[in-house]
């Protein structure tokens, strides 16, 4: 669970992220109350991944090298 801000709803600082992985995807719960769940197979996780790693100033890793 990851402690987050919501700005649609304004609770901030208060808005639990729940992050599991369920077979292929890792779902992203906003809230922890399945109202607006997003699902990423592993291409959109991997690209995800790699924009985390752009905008943190982080060197981009391969697949290839673990």
């Amino acid at each position: 669970m990851v402690m987050t801000t919501c700005q649609a709803h304004g609770a901030v600082g208060f808005t639990n992220l729940l992050l599991t992985k369920e077979g292929g995807f890792i779902v992203l719960n906003p809230h922890v109350g399945n109202c607006c769940v997003l699902r990423l197979d592993e291409q959109a996780a991997t690209e995800v991944y790699h924009l985390f790693g752009e905008w943190l100033g982080y060197e981009p890793v391969s697949a290839a090298d673990g």
